[in-house]
């Protein structure tokens, strides 16, 4: 897959804040994925 790359990717980090309400974003432990801390 390297050779389909074409130097403009970018570096992807989690969001730590919901992008939909703005609450944090958690992860729970033993968890891989992130959640939403909101819980309305």
């Amino acid at each position: 897959m390297v050779s389909k790359r074409s130097g403009q990717e970018k570096l992807f980090t989690m969001p730590s804040h919901c992008p939909v309400c703005g609450a944090e974003a958690i992860r729970p432990e033993g968890e891989v994925m992130y959640y939403c801390s909101n819980i309305a």
